[in-house]
């Protein structure tokens, strides 16, 4: 064998050790991170299992186009599930305060083009080349430790399904989609509740916040024994049902309609507009809410204070 060769294959065999040398120090720094450097399969879809600190992770960033999204608190420990999404199609950042997932619509969209550069993410995911199928559903769950206080949450995309149960986020959660759907039961969000949507489908059931703001084209939402300070929805068509249950009914009211009708309390408000400034200093909540065709329902729950019974007053019987 020429010397040549020789060189030649010792530069490769060099070049292999080198590989698998790098691929086991990427695997080990994945894992000590609480990352799959590849994606597992289980019941036969992709599953990526993506766990976080309370004291670390403080902000989780979703886009995406069709996806279940659930959120739900009160786990023993904090991790997202990412199931059934192509490999070769998404974008997975982990850095020291933000778990950031962004969906590609084609493998193209791996690939960032500038005027004087060329940038590339996810070469691992081109490593992975294997046919999955992802035909079914997507969905992300999100499970939030005792300990776990979010910051905020952030959800971007087309089409979204979004369900939060007995859960907490510290300041509060932005949802943008083209249509979305979202249910919440027993939930806090310390600031606010932020959704822009032109088609919106929604109940809360239990829900306390600061702010809760909406614009929406369509929308049709429910809201039942919930604790939401100030309220700012803006919608064309559809219909708007709010139970405040509350011990104060005091509160600022500037309901607008164009063409719907407004209730409050079981009284249908004539004309368009209903609009009352409270002068109460235990006033508490304020509803600003402006329509097309959509109906405006108000009702407020006042819990009774339970009689107290004077057992001296009560004669005994037999005595």
């Amino acid at each position: 064998m020429k010397p040549a060769s020789i060189i030649v294959l010792i530069i490769a065999a060099l070049l292999v050790i080198c590989g698998v040398i790098l691929c086991l120090v990427g695997n080990s720094a994945a894992k000590k991170e609480g990352m799959d450097l590849f994606p597992q399969i289980k019941d036969g879809m992709p599953y990526i299992k993506q766990e976080f600190s309370a004291d670390k992770t403080s902000k989780i960033e979703l886009s995406v186009s069709n996806a279940t999204i659930n959120i739900t608190g009160g786990e023993i420990t904090s991790y997202v599930e990412f199931i059934n999404y192509n490999p070769n199609l998404y974008d997975l950042d982990v850095s020291s305060q933000t778990i950031s997932f962004n969906e590609a619509e084609n493998l193209k969209s791996l690939f960032n083009i500038w005027e004087n550069g060329f940038g590339f993410k996810g070469y691992r995911n081109l490593l992975n080349l294997r046919t999955m199928n992802t035909s079914g559903e997507k969905t992300i769950n999100i499970h939030l430790g005792d300990s776990s206080l979010l910051s905020s949450l952030s959800v971007k995309g087309k089409n979204v399904v979004i369900s939060i149960n007995n859960a907490q986020i510290k300041k509060e959660i932005k949802i943008n989609a083209d249509e979305a759907i979202v249910t919440a039961d027993n939930f806090t969000a310390g600031s606010g509740i932020y959704l822009y949507s032109p088609v919106f489908n929604g109940r809360f059931d239990s829900v306390a916040c600061g702010l809760l703001k909406v614009d929406s084209d369509s929308a049709k939402f429910v809201s039942t024994s919930s604790d939401i300070r100030q309220t700012d929805f803006s919608t064309d068509s559809g219909s708007v049902d709010i139970e405040n249950a509350s011990r104060s009914g005091e509160a600022d009211f500037d309901i607008t309609t164009r063409s719907g009708t407004i209730n409050v309390d079981g009284e249908i408000i004539e004309g368009y507009s209903y609009s009352v400034i409270s002068k109460a200093e235990d006033k508490q909540f304020s509803y600003k809410i402006k329509t097309g065709s959509a109906n405006v329902n108000y009702t407020n729950v006042v819990e009774e204070e339970p009689e107290e019974t004077n057992t001296a007053d009560t004669e005994s019987v037999g005595g």
